[in-house]
């Protein structure tokens, strides 16, 4: 690390996420690291943090904020096309990326743990053209999380996503969907698509415990249609990671997957938690594409 882009979401967490971020800067700033802070703003998106990094030929981002933050912040390096290592301050909601990554989600021990980071090659999504470090979903739940507003999970922290998910529990709508995993093409009805690198989604570590953010592979999680004492029984599973031994779940590896409705639905997918592009699209993963920082040994 010598040029350091320091990008910080200002709402999140308690809009404590500058204080955290200043704390860093000191550190790095006695080791004569070159150094710049930048706030971000409604209206900033990944094309704004690209040109910050082309700008002061940054070799290092660190982000303070939540998935939205982190996801905007790698598409940047994504685009930038320069070696780029990405570090995260977890400073938001669910927190996926980090707890993917073996970041400490309390924001303090996040900094002391990059004050000591080694590097790390993970895989990353990509969805039409937008790139996607944590989840990709369609379906009532993940609608809901688009909607939540910051003052709710400012509140509510995760509680505000099972807040809404919860209302949607007993929605027993499904979409009919066309998927071409690889080579073969099905038509299947699922309440909820779910499309990962990672085992953490939600929030919930071990969701899918057979995912691996290096293995060059999508995770997909389709759940069918199913009754409210199916989706508590889910639950249960989730917490013994069993979640690929129920017969109302389809769940299998891939390298590409495309998506489409086999009736015009209107739906778009949720991409970390954010409003994500509509359908037809086709996900692939780029493996081992994205360098971040993680703990280092003790």
């Amino acid at each position: 690390m010598k040029k350091i882009l320091i990008v910080i979401n200002p709402s999140s967490g308690n809009q404590e996420a500058k204080n955290y971020a200043e704390q860093l800067e000191s550190h790095l700033l006695t080791s004569g690291k070159e150094i710049l802070l930048y706030e971000t703003t409604e209206q900033t998106d990944a094309l704004d943090i690209q040109q910050m990094i082309l700008e002061i030929g940054a070799d290092t981002l660190i982000a303070f904020g939540g998935d939205g933050t982190i996801n905007m912040c790698a598409n940047a390096i994504m685009e930038a096309d320069q070696a780029v290592s990405l570090g995260v301050v977890p400073v938001g909601t669910m927190n996926n990326f980090a707890r993917m990554i073996g970041m400490s989600t309390d924001p303090k021990k996040a900094v002391q743990q990059l004050e000591q980071a080694a590097t790390k090659k993970v895989d990353i999504g990509l969805a039409g053209n937008q790139y996607f470090i944590s989840s990709f979903s369609v379906g009532p739940i993940p609608e809901t999380v688009q909607h939540v507003d910051v003052e709710t999970k400012e509140r509510f922290g995760p509680l505000a996503y099972l807040i809404e998910g919860a209302k949607m529990l007993n929605d027993e709508h499904t979409y009919s969907f066309v998927l071409k995993a690889d080579e073969k093409v099905v038509e299947k009805e699922y309440g909820l698509l779910l499309v990962t690198m990672s085992d953490t989604v939600l929030g919930i570590e071990s969701f899918l415990p057979q995912a691996a953010a290096d293995d060059g592979k999508l995770e997909f999680f389709g759940l069918k249609k199913t009754s409210l004492g199916e989706k508590a029984g889910l639950m249960l599973k989730v917490l013994k990671r069993e979640t690929d031994q129920l017969d109302y779940v389809d769940v299998t590896k891939c390298n590409e997957l495309s998506i489409r409705f086999k009736e015009s639905e209107g739906v778009y997918a949720t991409i970390d938690g954010d409003k994500g592009p509509g359908f037809p699209v086709t996900l692939k993963v780029l493996p081992q594409a994205l360098t971040i920082l993680v703990p280092g040994e003790e």
